[in-house]
């Protein structure tokens, strides 16, 4: 697929052949977590088991208060959706999303020896030292606490009820069953807040104070946070949005010398890094180098203009309608399409799927889930965040009943098989992480390249059997509050993602040579858990559905 990298465009292909459907591969990983909000909703579980036992236990730590001066953001807004633990309202805003796995990555370690100490303690509360009293005097609960919790309970009053002991059992046990993010995690969550701020313009302020699109949250982000975004935006090497970012927060450390000093020196250091790479053409950099002037913002883009809805192309001979598609199979129950773009031709069918079919698709497809990935030498990247799961159609009759759909309504052949028989891929379901999105890029595997350099593609003998892709065909199973529009940067526009619609488009032309015009990209989630179904449509059983033109430019 094609995709820009550092205001070019290079060759990357999507790895589709990675992952086999039915392998236990779909388990939360750690350091992957961040890519799925699906895989975060344990952790929002989790997370609330350990809050309502932090505030029943006597003993007091600083990482405890730390847990909860910042769960209880979490805890108020839980309060607002009536307590759903996994509400999208809460589960589906990257401010909270980042606040959980800052908690468990961050504060929960040390957390973790007080809560299995305590789960050996039993209910008789006694000192077991005859210096304890002393000591607890001397301060030694707090800095000594996990010999004081285990030898003087009495003397530090951390006496623990049977109705605390077995939220303490309770909370190992989740423990023990449940994957905690990492360090990677974090990162990954950080610069999904900074990847947010520059796609759509938010005011560095907006995430500081928790509004988002006129959204309020409870979190709010410290001075430390905001270096954490910083450092995590600089080290993808996005250098003026770190840049950005920094100067905020030494504007926002104005009562700390210390941390304005170092944060000062981070900047200083950017700039120089700034400076030193600095190209004309990069949107990681600044329009002009930061020795000139430091009065500049983050280049934008017309993919980011799209992802935020402005600068569309329109075209008043488009309609909507409503036909069989010169399918009998709809002529009861025509579809309703709109006819988004014309050269090349972009449509959006609406009410395609039912949430039933949603539903089941979802379910087969939670337990499947891994990172999705990119052909080059790391294939995990930051420019691909989701995960993916691989459906056949005969893993459930509701998704036989989906692909015939397609079928009728596209008038293509999209049945499975063997690569020399296939019509169409298994069906990609993807669930997007915090901020997720996919750069821009292209659904072909090897036509992206010169005729005679096919043969270059990773996957060309793999692939060349079944011919490239001559279409696409994405199921939005989910509404997006805000953010998830698919934009094709070329075209001029950007689809929204509408539960139970889908959009459908043409990756090659009817000469068979691929349609650079159908380029596109999946915005970053701003607020809401994006789930789509991709069916990818092959070339070479379609030859007759799809005849050649007159014009061989078509």
């Amino acid at each position: 697929m094609l995709t820009p990298a550092s205001g070019r465009i290079s060759i990357v292909l999507t790895c589709v052949w990675a992952v086999c459907v039915g392998v236990a591969e779909g388990a939360p990983r750690p350091g992957n977590m961040y890519t799925s909000l699906e895989q975060m909703n344990h952790l929002f579980v989790f997370d609330k088991l350990v809050g309502e036992l932090l505030i029943l236990l006597p003993q007091s730590i600083p990482e405890a208060s730390r847990y909860l001066e910042s769960y209880w953001s979490v805890s108020a807004d839980r309060e607002k959706v009536k307590g759903e633990v996994t509400s999208v309202e809460i589960t589906g805003n990257p401010l909270h999303v980042y606040s959980v796995i800052k908690r468990l990555v961050l504060y929960w370690p040390v957390l973790s020896n007080l809560v299995n100490i305590s789960h050996t303690l039993d209910v008789v509360c006694e000192d077991k030292n005859v210096g304890c009293k002393e000591w607890s005097l001397r301060g030694e609960c707090l800095h000594n606490w996990q010999y004081m919790i285990l030898n003087c309970q009495h003397s530090c009053d951390i006496c623990l009820t049977p109705e605390i002991l077995a939220r303490v059992r309770e909370v190992v046990e989740a423990s023990n069953r449940t994957v905690l993010p990492t360090y990677d995690d974090l990162r990954g969550a950080a610069f999904a807040l900074a990847r947010l701020q520059r796609t759509y313009r938010i005011p560095i302020g907006s995430f500081m104070h928790g509004r988002l699109e006129n959204t309020p949250c409870s979190v709010r982000l410290t001075v430390e946070d905001c270096v954490r975004v910083a450092n995590a935006t600089r080290h993808f090497c996005y250098i003026s949005d770190a840049w950005l970012w920094y100067s905020y927060c030494r504007a926002t450390a104005v009562d700390d010398p210390l941390l304005q000093a170092h944060i000062q020196a981070l900047m200083d250091d950017t700039a120089l890094q700034h400076d030193r790479g600095w190209s004309e053409y990069n949107n990681q950099y600044f329009p002009r180098p930061l020795n000139e002037t430091h009065y500049q913002i983050s280049r934008d883009s017309p993919y980011s203009q799209l992802c935020r809805g402005t600068s569309q192309q329109t075209d008043g001979s488009l309609r909507c309608h409503v036909s069989n598609r010169g399918a009998h199979y709809l002529t009861l129950q025509p579809v309703r399409y709109e006819h988004v773009y014309n050269q090349p031709d972009i449509f959006l069918f609406y009410d395609v799927i039912s949430d039933k079919e949603i539903r089941i698709i979802q379910e087969q497809a939670s337990s499947l889930l891994v990172r999705s990935t990119v052909v080059n030498k790391n294939p995990y990247t930051e420019a691909r965040v989701s995960q993916t799961a691989w459906l056949k159609n005969g893993s459930h009759p509701a998704l036989l009943n989906v692909a015939r759909r397609i079928a009728y309504v596209t008038g293509l052949f999209v049945f499975e098989g063997p690569i020399q028989e296939r019509a169409g891929e298994e069906l990609q379901v993807l669930n997007y992480g915090i901020g997720g999105h996919y750069d821009e890029h292209m659904d072909v595997f090897y036509k992206g390249l010169q005729e005679g350099s096919w043969n270059q593609s990773l996957v060309y003998e793999k692939e060349f059997p079944a011919g490239d892709r001559i279409a696409t065909w994405i199921f939005y199973l989910t509404d997006v509050k805000s953010g998830g529009r698919t934009a094709f940067v070329n075209a001029g526009i950007s689809v929204p993602a509408v539960k139970g619609a889908a959009a459908f488009w043409y990756n090659l032309k009817k000469n068979g040579n691929a349609d650079f015009r159908t380029q596109h990209g999946g915005c970053p989630v701003l607020l809401g858990n994006k789930w789509v179904a991709n069916k990818w449509i092959r070339e070479h059983k379609n030859f007759l559905r799809r005849p050649c033109s007159t014009n061989p430019e078509e």
